[in-house]
């Protein structure tokens, strides 16, 4: 670790620079609407890391209407059904998982249903996701999770396809830790790959170039 490093914490562009190195991925520089980013490839995917800025509104704060700058990583996959899914750490809510029809859904291993709450609408395919051991290890690795099938980015996202779905995650704040990224990549593409072997995702190249 660098002196500067202990004073102020690592920097976003070394982190991301670093991680691309480590992953063979693609490390992108940003401009004035869009953030750097790194693109994983995986088989025919591409696992895109950024980080993005919402608007909070917090009572009491000194600052109430200040921006708040999140980790988030997307994924376009070609969808075959309409399969949706969310997972969030046990007894939190947030707005990316209130999905249509959903319901609460009990995978069956008691650690791992302590932590999480799992929301699908399809409870047979949602099992044989979680069926993986080693997605629920990853998640109980990672421990704080916000993860959710998507069908759009929203009005300032990048328009989707009705025939492509997004596997995206959503941090509270910045990941800055090289090797929790590393550990949501992996849990990407074992999710990915689980997708496809339980027939929601076809293995081929979306062509979607993800912006903002």
């Amino acid at each position: 670790m660098t002196l500067k490093d202990e004073l102020f914490g690592p920097d976003k562009e070394d982190v991301y620079k670093q991680l691309a190195s480590d992953l063979n991925g693609k490390f992108i520089c940003g401009d004035f609407y869009n953030p750097i980013k790194v693109e994983v490839p995986f088989k025919n995917w591409t696992i895109t890391i950024d980080t993005n800025v919402t608007k909070d509104f917090n009572v009491g704060s000194s600052n109430p209407y200040g921006d708040s700058e999140y980790t988030r990583i997307r994924v376009p996959f070609i969808k075959t059904g309409n399969f949706q899914i969310a997972i969030t750490n046990a007894n939190t809510f947030d707005s990316i998982t209130k999905l249509f029809g959903a319901k609460d859904i009990i995978i069956g291993d008691q650690k791992f249903d302590d932590l999480f709450t799992i929301k699908g609408n399809d409870e047979i395919k949602v099992k044989l996701l979680f069926s993986n051991s080693l997605i629920r290890h990853l998640l109980i690795e990672i421990k704080k999770i916000n993860l959710v099938i998507r069908e759009q980015e929203g009005f300032l996202g990048t328009q989707l396809p009705e025939t492509v779905n997004e596997l995206f995650f959503k941090a509270k704040d910045v990941i800055l830790e090289t090797e929790k990224l590393k550990l949501l990549v992996q849990l990407f593409s074992e999710i990915l790959e689980e997708l496809h072997n339980i027939g929601c995702a076809k293995n081929d190249n979306p062509n979607i170039n993800l912006t903002y």
